[in-house]
């Protein structure tokens, strides 16, 4: 069938070079307690080689991923697939990390700053 299109390659070299490092690792697999757990890592994987693929930043993608999944209701999958990678738009978190960059010690604080109500 591949021969229909000039374009098509009649091998699968670049994704067995695009997965073999996670080929490596798949004796950590075996560490997961449970199958969910598995689950869960590949799917992060895919996720992140799926990132590499389009040219995207994984850190940013799953900064963006985790910023704003909160929002989204139950059951919307729509809303999820808005999320995806290549789909969404990393517009928030350049702006937080241009705010982190941007971001000056204030002069004079005596008193540690209270993070996740812990005292630092």
């Amino acid at each position: 069938m591949f021969l229909d299109y000039y374009c098509a390659n009649g091998n699968n070299n670049r994704v067995e070079q695009m997965i073999h490092k996670w080929i490596i690792d798949y004796n950590n697999f075996l560490f997961c307690i449970t199958t969910t757990g598995a689950d869960i890592s590949a799917f992060f994987f895919s996720l992140i080689t799926s990132c590499r693929n389009l040219g995207i930043n994984p850190t940013d993608y799953l900064a963006h991923l985790f910023l704003n999944c909160n929002r989204i209701k139950n059951g919307d999958k729509e809303a999820w697939r808005a999320l995806l990678p290549g789909k969404c738009k990393l517009d928030d978190v350049i702006e937080l990390r241009k705010k982190i960059a941007e971001a000056k010690p204030l002069v004079g604080r005596t008193e540690p700053f209270v993070l996740r109500g812990r005292n630092i």
